[in-house]
């Protein structure tokens, strides 16, 4: 089961206490793994956590990654960029490339 508690009794062995912003990630990606199972319960197909640089998204992120027992993937921006860029490239030319990189 994976949950906000579950997620902040973590951080907390490691002497973290999320902060209102961490709280708020946290608490989109424990409603897109969804309490009851650790799957996929959302309608959405992820989340992208931002802000500045040591701000602990990378840590909160980590610590659901780890705890979630499911199929998922994890990007940096810099990586999930460059895919898109491949991405874009070898897409047959048209009206709206983007568009079907982005739906892929």
């Amino acid at each position: 089961m994976l949950d906000e508690a579950l997620i902040a009794g973590r951080l907390a062995a490691h002497g973290i206490v999320p902060d209102a912003k961490q709280r708020d990630a946290i608490a989109a990606l424990a409603a897109l793994l969804g309490p009851a199972t650790g799957a996929i319960q959302s309608r959405y197909q992820g989340v992208y956590c931002h802000g500045l640089p040591g701000r602990g998204k990378s840590l909160v992120v980590d610590t659901v990654f780890e705890l979630a027992d499911c199929c998922k993937r994890r990007l940096h921006f810099h990586e999930f960029l460059r895919e898109m860029n491949q991405r874009l490239v070898s897409e047959p030319r048209g009206d709206d490339r983007l568009g079907s990189v982005s739906r892929q």
